[in-house]
């Protein structure tokens, strides 16, 4: 297997998508004021925090100060936190 400073692929990968998912449930928690430990890759935007043409703006915004982009077409592909996750995991 592949390894690079002493971890393999596989746990540098799992590295950073925890360390994406930090960051993401961190600003989910600050756009939707809530706990972070409410989030997890299954809470959906529209059933689960009722999210809206706006708040995906501030999501954008957010991530943005945070040195993420997602392009506005594409977060209104997004049901779930778990696809932000993946799709910043690919940046």
């Amino acid at each position: 297997m592949f390894e690079r400073s002493g971890l393999s692929l596989v746990e540098t990968e799992q590295q950073k998508r925890n360390i994406i998912s930090s960051v993401v449930f961190s600003v989910f928690a600050e756009v939707f004021s809530k706990n972070i430990g409410e989030f997890t890759e299954n809470t959906r935007l529209a059933e689960d925090l009722n999210a809206d043409a706006l708040d995906l703006m501030d999501l954008i915004f957010v991530f943005s100060e945070k040195g993420y982009t997602i392009p506005e077409e594409k977060i209104e592909e997004f049901l779930t936190l778990g696809d932000f996750i993946s799709f910043l995991c690919l940046q």
